[in-house]
């Protein structure tokens, strides 16, 4: 079973950064759930973990070697303001839990609710209600530590410690949360463990919890088939937008816009076009730029500020609308 764990971590890193992550999972779950003294625990979960740590870092070296500096020097910041926000947001993220929400009822009613429902926060009533939720979330969180419940009190901690490093993260920060979600995987573990210990009705409870994954599947699945689906359209725009800046004149500048943002809730080119472009094909010449989303008459206004070629995406390619 361990050789098993492995493997299927090795699979889950090829899959998904999260993956990282399983090391320190590995050594928590060794850590609780074995028996013996507390060091001795300890050293067992170390052991344990090394394989998993090793294969994190050798992934680490792989990611720092393979992608171009400036990646990261756009999103890392010192701005205090932006630093502020992201307090704000993980704050905001953590009383009100929103964001699980909508990853519980998946992409179409999560595009369905933010269509129609517009928040006004100048309303009292919302205000009331926000704050009465975040209050009762608060009190609840409170309410399990007072039981000393060790798992649920140590993924906390790992939640609030692993969130530290991401607020000098400019831009889109939430992606990268990958030790604090596992912090509060470990949270909800031990939170669910200590329910099931003391509720008598099990097989009620068991029940509840197999249709609980069976719906979280479900979701799951759909979610998995739309994102296959943005990469399919990934592979496109860059391919098509590559072909472009290798016929492009040296030291021209190439504009893309009106690129795929979002299928039905999986991002495309929320942003990274401009670093795509500069991995897959580090022998263009030209320059390439992300214009997002455009009008027609952006574009006639645009031409008269910058030298270059513009590129529209139809569908299934580029169309240039500049100069014809």
């Amino acid at each position: 079973m361990y050789l098993l764990s492995f493997l299927l971590s090795v699979l889950a890193i090829l899959s998904k950064e999260d993956g990282t992550t399983i090391f320190l999972a590995v050594f928590f779950l060794v850590l609780l759930r074995s028996s013996g003294e507390f060091s001795v625990r300890i050293r067992k979960g170390i052991v344990l973990s090394i394989p998993f740590l090793l294969l994190t870092g050798v992934y680490a070296v792989i990611r720092y070697m393979t992608v171009p500096p400036d990646i990261m020097s756009k999103f890392l910041t010192h701005n205090p303001v932006v630093i502020i926000k992201n307090i704000c947001y993980f704050g905001i993220s953590l009383l009100f839990p929103v964001r699980p929400f909508f990853d519980l009822i998946g992409f179409k009613v999560h595009a369905y609710l933010n269509n129609t429902i517009q928040v006004k926060f100048n309303n009292p009533w919302f205000i009331l209600v926000v704050t009465l939720i975040c209050s009762a979330f608060v009190f609840a969180v409170l309410y399990f530590l007072r039981k000393k419940i060790r798992a649920f009190s140590l993924g906390l901690g790992l939640l609030v410690v692993g969130i530290l490093p991401y607020l000098l993260v400019n831009g889109n920060g939430q992606r990268f949360l990958y030790f604090p979600s596992l912090g509060f995987s470990l949270a909800l573990a031990g939170l669910l463990i200590y329910l099931f210990e003391r509720i008598k009705k099990v097989k009620l409870l068991n029940m509840t919890m197999v249709l609980f994954l069976i719906f979280n599947g479900a979701v799951l699945f759909e979610r998995s088939v739309w994102w296959r689906k943005a990469g399919e359209v990934c592979r496109e725009v860059i391919a098509g937008a590559g072909k472009i800046v290798m016929s492009a004149p040296e030291n021209s500048d190439v504009y893309f816009e009106d690129l795929p943002r979002r299928l039905n809730g999986a991002y495309i080119f929320h942003v990274g076009l401009e670093q795509a472009l500069s991995l897959f094909y580090p022998q263009a010449k030209a320059r390439a730029y992300d214009f997002a989303q455009l009008t027609d008459e952006e574009v006639l206004a645009l031409k008269s500020h910058y030298a270059g070629s513009f590129y529209t995406w139809k569908g299934k390619g580029f169309e240039k609308v500049y100069p014809k």
